[in-house]
């Protein structure tokens, strides 16, 4: 984390160059106002002038400001292998694994869509997307059934 950690707003002057950001503040203030970034103005100052949440900036800029660091991918193989109990029959230990796939399959087939889509959805909604992709897994027809909720939310 930089020096902005307990920052939250951003004048356009504080912006110039960070990311994809252009070299001066009027573009800066430009492509904001474009973008519908979230604004307030700033108190004190001559004129009309606005800060920026960090929440509102594109993800190159919180990148460059340290607000978002880039997930770890696990090796999910290996997450599942130490997560299972050592005192499982064989057979019940390939359930588990089997039910730990499928979970994860949900997890990215949600993902995936999402991305696709370009749309977002609050964590409960995720959560229960995600329940119903691994409820239709396991059912023949999962890949017709998956296809019409992909349709749903696209």
């Amino acid at each position: 984390m930089n020096s902005y950690q307990n920052k939250e707003w951003f004048s356009a002057f504080e912006l110039i160059g960070k990311g994809e950001l252009p070299n001066q503040a009027t573009n800066i203030t430009r492509k904001a106002t474009k973008e519908n970034w979230l604004k307030r103005q700033i108190k004190g100052k001559k004129g009309v002038a606005f800060e920026y949440h960090y929440s509102s900036l594109p993800e190159s800029v919180q990148n460059a400001l340290g607000f978002i660091t880039k997930p770890t991918e696990l090796p999910t193989d290996r997450v599942i292998k130490t997560a299972l109990p050592l005192n499982l029959a064989q057979k019940e230990r390939d359930c588990v694994e089997v039910s730990k796939m499928r979970l994860l399959t949900a997890i990215e087939t949600l993902e995936e869509i999402l991305e696709i889509t370009h749309k977002t959805m609050k964590p409960k909604a995720k959560a229960q997307m995600v329940w119903m992709i691994y409820e239709l897994l396991n059912e023949e027809s999962a890949n017709e059934k998956i296809v019409d909720m992909i349709k749903l939310v696209a």
